[in-house]
């Protein structure tokens, strides 16, 4: 009985294949990292972002529009330090953990100081 169950089940297996039909999962698309910068609460347009995958140590640059938004549409899992430069301000390092779910959108709020400005303590 169990060289039957064996037997049917290969030979389900090589029809399939023979036929073209494909029986693991197409992966899906990894989710994006979207996030705003700003400074004192305006958004800033025209900084770089770059994201540094500590993993696999690669490094994808954007830039923020108008509304000092930018996105990367899709990024594997990871941790990740995204780095946000314009000139006349401090650069700011934020680091995130981004998560594989398709449904997970990884969002990040980056706030810029002025180059000089000293910073709030209380």
């Amino acid at each position: 009985m169990k060289r039957r169950n064996v037997a049917t089940a290969l030979s389900f297996l090589l029809l399939a294949t023979a036929s073209g039909t494909i029986l693991a999962r197409t992966p899906e698309p990894a989710p994006p990292i979207s996030g705003v910068v700003r400074h004192l609460e305006t958004p800033v347009a025209g900084v770089l972002v770059i994201l540094y995958n500590l993993a696999d140590t690669s490094l994808t640059r954007v830039r923020t529009s108008e509304d000092g938004t930018f996105v990367l549409a899709s990024a594997p899992a990871g941790v990740y330090d995204l780095i946000a430069y314009k000139r006349g301000f401090e650069p700011a390092l934020q680091r995130l953990w981004h998560q594989s779910a398709a449904d997970q959108v990884s969002a990040v709020a980056i706030e810029l100081r002025t180059k000089g400005a000293k910073a709030w303590r209380p």
